[in-house]
């Protein structure tokens, strides 16, 4: 993610419930997994407080 020209990324693994990898993630697993990187990488920016 790019604010303000200052690029920012985060990694994040697609996981369980009990914070444990999925073999066979499904594709709804792999989407939950983008969502709460993005969701990381907003913060990183400090943009969670605005929006």
């Amino acid at each position: 993610m790019t604010v303000q020209g200052m690029m920012l990324s985060q990694i994040h693994p697609v996981l369980d419930n009990k914070n444990r990898p999925i073999l066979a993630p499904t594709p709804f697993d792999i989407n939950t997994s983008i969502q709460r990187c993005l969701v990381k990488a907003i913060a990183l920016h400090g943009l969670g407080l605005s929006i």
